[in-house]
């Protein structure tokens, strides 16, 4: 993944010269970046300060190292007791013994 330009701290000091009142489009000339940016990260970092996006990212982090781990997990069927179907990740199979 392409390594952003802008820390965290950084990003939520644009936003906060937007909220000190300049515009949108004279942030987005005076730090390079498109407005598009600027509206993606005001949806994403809007009132936040920078101990909660710390938070965010670690959370973010943390994740993403949990569906990592995830992915290489091996899928196992799902058996429920007294039921004559097993639940696979990929739909239903039938089991080798029949319901009596």
């Amino acid at each position: 993944m392409k390594q952003s330009r802008f820390t965290q701290e950084g990003i939520i000091g644009v936003l906060k010269e937007h909220q000190g009142g300049v515009a949108a489009p004279d942030l987005c000339r005076k730090h390079g970046i498109s407005e598009a940016t600027f509206y993606t990260w005001q949806s994403k970092y809007g009132g936040m300060d920078v101990s909660n996006a710390r938070k965010l990212k670690g959370l973010e982090e943390e994740n993403a190292k949990l569906k990592k781990l995830l992915k290489h997990e091996p899928h196992r069927p799902y058996r429920w007791v007294g039921c004559d179907v097993t639940f696979w990740s990929g739909g239903l199979a039938p089991t080798d013994s029949p319901v009596s």
